[in-house]
């Protein structure tokens, strides 16, 4: 994606039990948001939800042109089961797949699966994972590896990926070992909802790192949910008619023991519900700062315009977009040819 403007969304939600959230949902959204001109989909992940594996081959498998990024997190299986599974994908999709390494998360999800590896030393597992990861995609003689985490004697895999050098990967993530990871092995950094300039900021803080380290600067991303209206009025009216009826601005919300990104935003709704004229924070302050839910409100040009400041002034190269329940919806029509057609233009000139 060089050069120009990617535009992601999300496809997380599956629960087959209920028709309307089945396999059949499951392909008319991922072929509407290939048919909206989506570049790639999201599928999330959580211990308690579907298997995110299974779930983007399927999708893989009903459309044509468009990646599917999936969710990972190291800790459930180790690096060069991943690397197969991961490159299979590749191979059959034509290299279409696309991998979201994800290093944390709730403790308590992590507990479930097992895994209870500190918040730092998660960091340094998943540069020695995507490290493996990428030895074992490129590597044309059998390997012996001796990391912190992992050992491995004679491994090797027959199939290689489609994409030199193996799928992309994404990560995202606060910290100060987020940084350090961004700047060591991510394809592309992503970001939560933010004002622009804290955005800005943290994508500097990778960019220095890797300047320190001597490394590429990686892509960088952010995902926004959309609340779109005929009016800003309506469009207001709308965000705030999902706020819980027993919702209290006031209320006192601690932080988090160990996730600075869930703490970054708690300390923004602290300050206000409403940053950069646009950028919402109701939901996050609904979910005591759950992330992924900041949105920008508006009409589709005032929210294409406050999406297009992420690429022009933080530097974004992609942007994450869904509805307003955090998952691709149908957009009006022309609006992602402008946002690409514009952004493609900033990006490109750089």
């Amino acid at each position: 994606m060089t050069g120009r403007l990617e535009i992601l969304s999300s496809i997380t939600r599956f629960a087959p039990q209920h028709s309307d959230d089945g396999p059949a949902a499951l392909i008319e959204a991922a072929q509407a948001a290939e048919r909206a001109g989506i570049d790639n989909l999201l599928i999330g992940y959580s211990s308690q939800i579907p298997d995110g594996w299974s779930l983007a081959g399927y999708a893989l498998a009903h459309t044509s042109s468009i990646r599917v990024l999936l969710a990972h997190r190291p800790g459930v299986m180790v690096p060069t089961v991943a690397a197969r599974m991961a490159t299979t994908l590749d191979v059959l999709s034509g290299g279409r797949f696309t991998l979201n390494v994800i290093t944390g998360g709730s403790p308590d999800d992590q507990f479930r699966e097992g895994d209870f590896v500190a918040h730092d030393d998660r960091y340094r597992r998943s540069i020695e994972y995507v490290d493996i990861m990428r030895r074992v995609w490129s590597a044309g003689e059998p390997l012996d590896i001796d990391g912190e985490f992992y050992r491995f004697r004679n491994t090797s895999q027959r199939l290689k990926p489609v994409q030199p050098g193996g799928p992309t990967i994404y990560m995202g993530g606060a910290s100060s070992g987020a940084a350090d990871f961004a700047a060591r092995q991510a394809d592309v950094y992503m970001s939560w909802a933010e004002p622009v300039a804290m955005v800005k900021a943290r994508f500097d803080e990778v960019r220095a790192r890797c300047a320190e380290l001597g490394r590429p600067v990686p892509r960088f991303s952010v995902s926004l949910r959309l609340i779109l209206g005929d009016t800003e009025d309506a469009a207001w009216a709308a965000a705030n008619a999902m706020l819980p009826p027993d919702f209290d601005e006031t209320r006192r919300r601690d932080r988090h023991a160990e996730d600075v990104g869930r703490n970054r935003q708690l300390g923004l709704v602290e300050e206000s519900l409403v940053h950069d004229e646009r950028l919402w924070l109701g939901l996050s302050a609904a979910t005591h700062g759950q992330g992924g839910m900041g949105a920008l409100v508006g009409t589709p040009e005032q929210v294409k315009d406050a999406l297009l400041r992420y690429v022009s002034e933080a530097g974004a190269d992609a942007l994450l977009i869904t509805a307003a329940d955090g998952y691709f919806g149908e957009l009006p029509d022309g609006f992602v040819d402008a946002l690409r057609a514009e952004g493609d233009k900033i990006v490109a000139g750089r």
